[in-house]
Formats: structure tokens, sequence, C-alpha cells
């Protein structure tokens, strides 16, 4: 599943490696540089509608002792309006797992920052997988199914 992770994470535009980091999502310092992290992190904010003086900041902790969460689980808390939105996880790939989720949900219109939302996801997923089956010397067929943000707004894990 780690490896899925941060495969899926590796797949994103080229262009997210030299973005700024965004003001309205705080990462630990600690993983700052981690690039699957940052690569998330660009994914829910180009999610994110235009920042304004009402966006609520997103600040991401990881609770390594936390006794509530798997090592891939992770909480979402968001009292609405311009408060902070608390992304709490256990491990760095948990992180990972719920940045892409808000993600998700933002482009799905499923949530929009401002609203309320509580969420545990423990764990972040239940199995979910996309197999692609190349045949060695046949040319790739085209699908949309290699796309890694459709894959994460179907649900796919995997």
């Amino acid at each position: 599943m780690l490896l899925t992770t941060f495969t899926l994470a590796f797949l994103l535009p080229a262009a997210h490696q030299d973005a700024p980091p965004s003001p309205r999502i705080h990462l630990p310092k600690k993983l700052a540089a981690d690039v699957a992290l940052q690569r998330c992190r660009d994914t829910l904010d180009a999610a994110l509608p235009p920042v304004t003086d009402t966006s609520p900041p997103f600040t991401v902790v990881l609770d390594g002792q936390s006794p509530d969460l798997t090592p891939d689980g992770f909480a979402f808390s968001a009292a609405g309006g311009p408060s902070p939105v608390a992304i709490r996880a256990k491990t760095p790939r948990a992180a990972c797992y719920a940045l892409n989720e808000l993600a998700r949900r933002v482009r799905l219109s499923q949530w929009t920052p401002g609203e309320p939302l509580e969420l545990l996801r423990n764990p972040a997923f239940t199995d979910r997988f996309c197999s692609m089956h190349d045949n060695f010397g046949e040319v790739r067929f085209d699908t949309q199914f290699r796309d890694p943000k459709l894959l994460f707004d179907l649900g796919f894990n995997g």
C-alpha cells in the first residue's frame, strides 16, 4: 500500500515540484521536504477555490502516538467559517491520504471550505484496486484509468 501511495503521488505533473509552498496548507516542519507530501498538498491547493480573506487555513498534524488512529488512518475537523481545518494523521502516508481525500471531496463538490466537516477514516481505505494489464510488445492503449487524479476520485487506492 505504501508503494502505491508514493507511486500515485509521483505521477502528478512535474509543475508541482517547483511550486512555492501553499500559504494556506501548513505541513509539519519535519515533513516540509517530503516530496510526496508536497505533491499531495499541491493537489489539494489546486482543487481549492482562490484564497480570500475568509479562506480557512489547513493544518496537518502528525500524531504518531495517537491510540485512536491506525497507521494509515486520519481525521478531519472543520468547524466551518474561517476556522482552521485540522488534519490529523499518524504517519506521512496517512497525511497524503487525508490531503488527497479532501482534494477529492472539493473536486466532486462534496465539501466546500468554510462548511463544517468531521470525518474519521480508520483505516484510510478498504482495499480497492485498479489494475492495468499491458501486453509485452504491444502498443499501450489509451485509457482514462492511467490518470491518478481520476483513480483517487473514483476511490481506488491500489
